[in-house]
């Protein structure tokens, strides 16, 4: 039988969900972008638009379809069990990076800003290079063709893209969690939160609400909750580190092990080190932790190192089976 303390200290294993989430929105970003340019030549052709008022129209669609385009790429992916998130907004007046209420997972709108601005500064450089319209004010189709299907992705971008992905697998471990927890409890409206830090539900709820105190936002890191899901971006940002950002998926051929296996090889570098390489990565929030005279921190730095260092065992793991898998097709094709 499970027990209650199993599902709320359960490890859900999503690192490998990091290059499901980026696919889904580089592939959402390509959408938008084939989508407005279709949009765009169908009003240019019903005289909608014109040379005056081309940037207007291109900044309208693509704030407006990069939003519910990211939106909906993501909700219908994981809309679907084991997680059924129900919903997702970008929302500038919030305080943190991300939240979950149940299912409904909300992501700062400033990293969203940031891609939709930098997809606008390579419309617009490009229309410098290439004017959508010419000097006898004629339409240019292919220059408008270059400049969406042909934009260069940027540093600034990847960067936003990259921490929408490790808030929403952040989210994603937190709807986890509520739909154990509901499950176990029978009551969905209900969820436990603890602290190792405190056994006082008021003490605890007041922090977890306010985070007015350094000492509030230790008792928020100090809840199984956060350290799974805390770990879980640790463990994202370690394995990006040694692998240099490829990701398992890409490599299908026996050309391809060499790549795979100095994967393999650097994570396992990485993990003989791991005291040192972890000090220094995702902004340090367990570093104060790290006080054996302090009991209670103690523990909540080992538990969550721990957690870190499951993670990165299981993707280790992954690329072994993946190694193996592709020496296994190798060999069907002979056989």
């Amino acid at each position: 039988m499970i027990t209650f303390k199993q599902y709320l200290l359960e490890t859900i294993s999503l690192t490998s969900e990091k290059g499901v989430v980026k696919q889904l929105l580089n592939d959402a970003i390509r959408r938008v972008m084939k989508f407005v340019y279709s949009e765009i030549v169908r009003e240019y052709k019903d005289g909608v638009i014109t040379d005056a008022n081309i940037m207007k129209k291109i900044k309208e669609y693509v704030r407006y379809e990069t939003y519910h385009s990211l939106q909906r790429s993501l909700v219908t992916h994981y809309g679907k069990e084991p997680f059924r998130v129900s919903s997702l907004s970008f929302d500038r007046e919030m305080t943190a990076d991300g939240d979950v209420q149940q299912a409904r997972i909300r992501i700062h709108r400033q990293w969203l800003d940031v891609i939709q601005n930098q997809l606008l500064d390579e419309i617009e450089l490009a229309s410098y290079d290439n004017p959508f319209f010419d000097q006898d004010g004629e339409f240019d189709e292919n220059s408008l063709k270059d400049a969406f299907l042909y934009y260069q992705e940027n540093t600034k971008m990847d960067k936003a893209i990259d921490k929408i992905v490790d808030i929403f697998v952040h989210e994603l471990v937190h709807v986890k969690q509520f739909r154990n927890q509901a499950k176990h409890l029978a009551n969905t409206g209900n969820i436990e939160y603890r602290s190792y830090l405190t056994k006082n539900k008021k003490e605890f709820n007041r922090a977890i609400n306010q985070k007015a105190t350094e000492y509030d936002m230790k008792i928020y890191h100090g809840s199984p909750q956060e350290i799974d899901a805390f770990a879980h971006n640790m463990a994202i940002e370690l394995v990006n580190i040694a692998t240099g950002g490829l990701e398992i998926e890409d490599f299908e051929h026996t050309k391809h092990l060499e790549h795979l296996e100095g994967m393999l090889f650097s994570v396992e570098e990485m993990l003989k080190y791991r005291e040192y390489v972890f000090a220094d990565t995702y902004k340090n929030r367990y570093k104060d932790f790290n006080d054996p005279k302090n009991k209670l921190f103690y523990k909540v730095y080992k538990r969550f190192m721990k957690k870190v260092y499951m993670e990165i065992q299981q993707y280790m793991s992954s690329i072994k089976n993946k190694i193996q898998q592709v020496k296994n097709n190798d060999e069907e094709l002979w056989y």
